[in-house]
């Protein structure tokens, strides 16, 4: 199509309820509100071949999102889009993107149901690209800068820029991905822990090797991050930092807790195993240590010891096998990890003390059973450990769901979780049913208690509140 449009109306309105239903005031520095918006509208234009002018709200990357990283996250319920224009081209072995504009928020959190305004902090990017012959070297560079729209706790400029290469070494066998990216930071002391100036440059470098020997693929994954990060203006007022705009590798689980993604050294090693068409086992560690590497050389010889936050230790491994025809399937996985902080800042060599622990376990089975219907299952059961008040204290959480798939109409599924932390120990109920009315017409319904508590997707974590009631959700496309 020459033009397309998107537009999408979000309305919240709060109904009276009884005195000891959902609390009628927010805590500090954050509010509820009944809210009625036009909250995106898009418009693309595409005048002649290899050339793309958006206009309106959008999302945005730029290289492994170091950079720049403008998306949804649906599991935590936040999104962010950049308001303005952008010019995207590809003609032959070069493209580019050029945007600007200010960026713009859910409004009203999805998880807590606390309104926030839009940040509305400008940011402008470029991006430049060119690949040889055949897409086998490809060289990316860009360039971002952001002012924010308030400067309690972000830099009033940040520039960053910085370049990827990607590259097929051996086709089919051996591919690399790299990218390094600095920043110049100025009018903010974001990063007491690692630097002391108002004024101070980061870097990022980032590196994944991939291999593949016949039935066995090998990923490696490095990362070096030395107070580099990418803030704007914070969300609530009670918030400690800014909105995140970039979104590192965490070279980690996708849902695993990380304690800083702007300075970090780490990496990790992962094996894969075909034994069988329909059968594939997995073995993966990882570990990494948050500290400036700036600062160990800065202080190498002088007798001061660079700040160590925490380390960490991963291993886990698992197997996925498949049968009917790719119909049915089930995953299975466990593992280990290990943080550990020193005794003392200053001075190292009095050791290290282990300050939390995790022992995982997951499962996931879809089963075929006839036709259109399938069953499908999810089972989770983590062992935790970590230092309340200096004593170490182990609790349990756990997540297990099953329920039934009619292709394309119907979802019905019922579940429970449980916490045996003390200060927050509860087990929870619930249903979920999803009606497919149309293709393009879907109603959910979701009826019982959830557990809340700390969640994260790709090294953005979040406090999710638990939740008691019928939620009902109807999306309607068009």
């Amino acid at each position: 199509p020459v033009l397309q449009a998107d537009l999408r109306l979000d309305t919240f309105t709060l109904l009276p309820a009884p005195w000891d239903a959902y609390p009628k005031e927010a805590p500090a520095g954050k509010k509820y509100r009944d809210d009625y918006r036009l909250e995106r509208l898009t418009g693309v234009l595409r005048p002649m071949k290899g050339l793309k002018i958006t206009g309106g709200d959008f999302y945005a990357q730029f290289g492994n999102g170091i950079a720049l990283s403008l998306r949804k996250v649906d599991e935590l319920g936040l999104e962010t889009v950049l308001r303005g224009g952008r010019i995207d081209g590809k003609w032959g072995l070069f493209s580019f993107t050029i945007l600007g504009g200010v960026t713009n928020v859910n409004n009203i959190d999805q998880k807590d149901q606390y309104f926030a305004e839009d940040p509305l902090d400008r940011l402008v990017g470029v991006r430049t690209g060119v690949k040889t012959p055949g897409g086998r070297l490809k060289l990316g560079l860009h360039g971002v800068w952001l002012r924010p729209a308030t400067e309690e706790i972000s830099s009033e400029n940040t520039w960053i820029t910085g370049g990827n290469l990607d590259a097929v070494l051996v086709p089919g066998k051996l591919m690399m991905g790299f990218e390094g990216d600095f920043g110049w930071f100025d009018g903010a002391d974001r990063h007491h822990e690692y630097t002391r100036t108002d004024e101070h440059t980061g870097y990022a470098f980032y590196l994944n090797l991939r291999a593949k020997m016949g039935p066995v693929s090998l990923l490696v994954e490095g990362k070096i991050y030395d107070t580099f990060s990418f803030l704007g203006s914070k969300r609530y007022d009670t918030d400690l930092v800014g909105i995140a705009y970039n979104q590192p590798p965490t070279a980690e689980r996708m849902d695993q807790e990380v304690d800083n993604t702007s300075t970090v050294l780490g990496g990790r090693l992962k094996l894969d195993w075909r034994i069988l068409p329909t059968l594939s086992v997995y073995g993966n560690f990882g570990g990494g240590d948050y500290v400036s590497l700036s600062d160990i050389i800065r202080y190498s010889g002088t007798g001061q010891v660079a700040y160590h936050k925490s380390q960490y230790l991963h291993a886990y491994g698992g197997l996925d096998m498949r049968w009917s025809q790719n119909r049915s399937s089930f995953a299975i996985s466990g593992g280990y990890r290990s943080e550990r902080e020193p005794k003392a800042r200053a001075d190292l060599d009095l050791g290290w003390k282990q300050n939390k622990s995790l022992i995982h376990g997951e499962a996931k089975l879809n089963l075929f059973l006839h036709k259109d219907w399938n069953l499908h299952a999810t089972f989770l059961h983590e062992h935790h450990t970590k230092l309340d008040l200096g004593d170490e204290l182990g609790y349990e959480w756990g997540t297990h769901i099953l329920g039934f798939d009619w292709a394309g109409v119907l979802d019905v599924s019922g579940g429970f979780e449980y916490d045996t932390d003390p200060i927050t120990a509860d087990w929870y109920g619930f249903g979920m049913v999803k009606w497919y009315i149309r293709s393009n017409l879907i109603w959910a319904v979701f009826a019982g208690t959830q557990r809340g508590g700390l969640k994260c997707v790709g090294g953005v974590c979040k406090i999710v509140p638990p939740f008691a009631g019928v939620r009902t959700e109807l999306v309607f496309r068009y």
